[in-house]
Formats: C-alpha cells, sequence, structure tokens
C-alpha cells in the first residue's frame, strides 16, 4: 500500500516536471507542448528518440538515403547504423537530420555520416572550392569533394535538398574518396528519384 506522503511527493514531481516542460516550450498551453501530425510525428517537441515519437520532415530522412547494404555494396565492408535519423532533443531546438553508420574495416574504424543540412542552394553555395576541396561531376546538380589521408566529405546539392557524405578512419584508408563519391551519387540518385 501506498502511503500518503510517497504520492504527495509523486504529484509534486509530476507537477514540477510538468512546469519545467512548459517553460522549455515556451508556453503555459499544455496542447503546444509537442504538436502531433495526423500520421503521428512530433512536429515541435522532443522527436526520434527516447520514445518520442519520430519527427516530422520536410524534406528526406537521413537514415532513408543510404542503408547498410548500399554501404556494404558498395565498400564491400560490414556497417551498422546507429541512430535512428531524425530528432530534436528539447521542444524549440533544431531538427537534426543525420544518420551514422559504424563499421569495422579491413583499414581501421570507419565512420559514416550523412547529414541533411537546411538551408538548400543557399547554404551549399557558401562552400566552394579550396586547398583540399575540389568540383567533382555526375553527382546530384553540384557537387564538392574533399579527401584526406584520414577522412572524405562530399557536399552535394539535388534539387533543393543539400547534403553531406563524410568518412573518417583511424588508419589512412586509400578508398574513402571513392566510397564518399558512390555513397553520394546513391543518395542524390534517391532524391532524384522521389
Amino acid at each position: 500500500m501506498t502511503s500518503p506522503r510517497a504520492l504527495a511527493i509523486v504529484a509534486a514531481a509530476m507537477a514540477i516536471l510538468t512546469l519545467a516542460g512548459r517553460s522549455l516550450a515556451g508556453s503555459s498551453d499544455p496542447g503546444q507542448l509537442i504538436r502531433i501530425s495526423d500520421s503521428g510525428d512530433a512536429i515541435n517537441g522532443p522527436c526520434g528518440y527516447y520514445g518520442h515519437p519520430s519527427c516530422k520532415i520536410d524534406g528526406p530522412n537521413a537514415c532513408a538515403l543510404l542503408t547498410a547494404a548500399d554501404l556494404v555494396s558498395i565498400s564491400g565492408e560490414p556497417f551498422t547504423q546507429q541512430g535512428s535519423g531524425p530528432m530534436r532533443p528539447l521542444a524549440g531546438a533544431q531538427l537534426i537530420n543525420q544518420c551514422q553508420y559504424n563499421g569495422q574495416g579491413k583499414q581501421g574504424y570507419d565512420i559514416e555520416i550523412t547529414i541533411v543540412h537546411t538551408g538548400g542552394r543557399a547554404e551549399f553555395d557558401k562552400i566552394g572550392p579550396g586547398r583540399h576541396t575540389r568540383s567533382v561531376g555526375g553527382i546530384g546538380d553540384a557537387a564538392y569533394l574533399t579527401v584526406v589521408a584520414a577522412g572524405a566529405d562530399v557536399q552535394v546539392l539535388q534539387g533543393g535538398t543539400y547534403f553531406e557524405i563524410r568518412l573518417q578512419s583511424y588508419s589512412p584508408n586509400p578508398n574513402l574518396g571513392a566510397w564518399a563519391t558512390a555513397f553520394a551519387r546513391k543518395a542524390a540518385d534517391r532524391i532524384k528519384a522521389k
């Protein structure tokens, strides 16, 4: 049997959490804490992790652009998805639309991250060729590739979507540039097909 004191403590804790949640959301209306779309996705509140609803996003889900099977077919290396794609840790926080795959390759521990940036062409146009960065054709509408000894990064504009594929290795891997380019081409083709 639960004591009246324990019930009072639980009720007080729930009231504090409710007020804190309203404060974080910037509203005293509990209906404004997390708006849910008709499909059950969170529009403005915490989403995409730890039992929260999935996030409602405009544009592609980063984890739908490349699958673990795509990575294996291109690289011949096993990859495991880490995380579930788009997430927002707090109400009002910026949506994080990225997907990470970890793998133990022959050349060391490789990490692949797909990031879908907000801002489309306006954001993409802020980057350009640099010391290690060059323009590459055949990927989306425009793309830039950066390759260094332990990593490769491809930034791509496909239609109105700007995304990035980033590979890192803890030891030099001569395949990273070719893999990043092939992964980016696959992701751009998926966006174009929609």
